[in-house]
């Protein structure tokens, strides 16, 4: 089957949930990053009148001959691949992730996070975000950053840490904190740390971090080179993830690993309700000053939904 997996070029995490879709559903698509412009960027889909023209020639194209399937993500992508199905007559089925903020009947599918209570005859909602951690992608990549954590003694904490977003403001003082979070687990709780940043982590913030673990027992991803996330992943015996990001936090909680949300003062309310679901079923728990292994429930909603998607589709599309 012919299949496109079309984002825009610079939501990576978007793709990569793309990405997990077409490899649930067996599928190796064709990626297509693209690119708006002005001023479609700022429109509103729904005002897009020929989608098309709002691709910019420095982001991928999208013509003809159109595939039979296309899982689509983020807002740039929503008016162009309802565009495609309607052009298609709907021999192109377009799965879109996340909420597209317009009629969900524009589309074959829509996954949508629980905690963006979208409703509708096809919609799929999920706990947490997409992914594509795996078992073997874990496996792999712990065994090409080894060398890096020869250092650490048993147990290790891998701690994964975001930065500020529309929802979140992570303040000098907050990083502070996490600073003296972290001494206290290495020093009085006797644990390794294994730690790395995002995107949205200010270097300055970096900086703090390497200054105030001088003395543990630690790993700091420094920025370069290829990110050891997924090694953090499988050498953790138990994993801290700080609230901003749905990402990082639906990854840690498929590991099967006791995961940990380190929060910070504001509480939006949907990403509020999605911490305790987590809590609730038992895939995280809120840190509380202290991390010990727990009994795990591990987060699965891709194969949980795998039916679902299909039985969207297989009227239509031979998977």
């Amino acid at each position: 089957m012919h299949c496109w997996v079309v984002s825009e070029s610079e939501k990576i995490g978007t793709l990569n949930q793309c990405l997990g879709v077409a490899e649930l559903l067996g599928l190796t698509p064709i990626i297509k990053k693209i690119k708006i412009k002005q001023p479609w960027k700022t429109l509103s889909p729904r005002l897009w009148l020929n989608p098309l023209n709002a691709l910019s020639r420095n982001g991928d194209t999208l013509e003809k001959p159109w595939p039979d399937l296309i899982i689509a993500g983020g807002r740039g992508t929503v008016a162009p691949t309802a565009h495609i199905r309607k052009k298609s007559n709907g021999k192109t089925r377009v799965i879109q992730i996340l909420d597209p903020k317009v009629n969900t009947a524009l589309f074959d599918a829509v996954i949508a996070p629980v905690h963006d209570n979208l409703q509708g005859i096809n919609v799929v909602n999920i706990l947490g975000g997409l992914h594509r951690v795996t078992p073997k992608i874990i496996q792999d990549a712990v065994e090409k950053f080894k060398p890096h954590f020869a250092h650490l003694s048993l147990p290790v904490v891998s701690v994964l840490i975001g930065g500020s977003n529309k929802y979140y403001t992570f303040t000098e003082a907050e990083i502070d904190k996490i600073i003296n979070t972290l001494r206290f687990i290495a020093i009085d709780q006797n644990k390794s740390l294994a730690i790395t940043v995002s995107r949205r982590t200010p270097n300055e913030y970096f900086q703090r971090l390497k200054e105030g673990l001088k003395g543990t027992q630690h790993y700091l991803w420094d920025n370069t080179g290829d990110n050891p996330y997924f090694a953090l992943l499988g050498i953790a015996k138990e994993i801290l993830v700080t609230c901003d990001s749905v990402a990082m936090i639906s990854e840690a909680c498929s590991t099967g690993k006791p995961v940990y949300i380190y929060e910070i003062p504001s509480k939006p309310q949907k990403f509020s309700h999605f911490h305790q679901q987590l809590y609730a079923k038992d895939h995280a728990r809120p840190f509380q000053g202290s991390i010990e292994p727990y009994p795990v429930k591990i987060l699965n909603e891709s194969e949980r939904i795998k039916p679902q998607l299909i039985r969207f589709l297989q009227n239509s599309i031979e998977l």
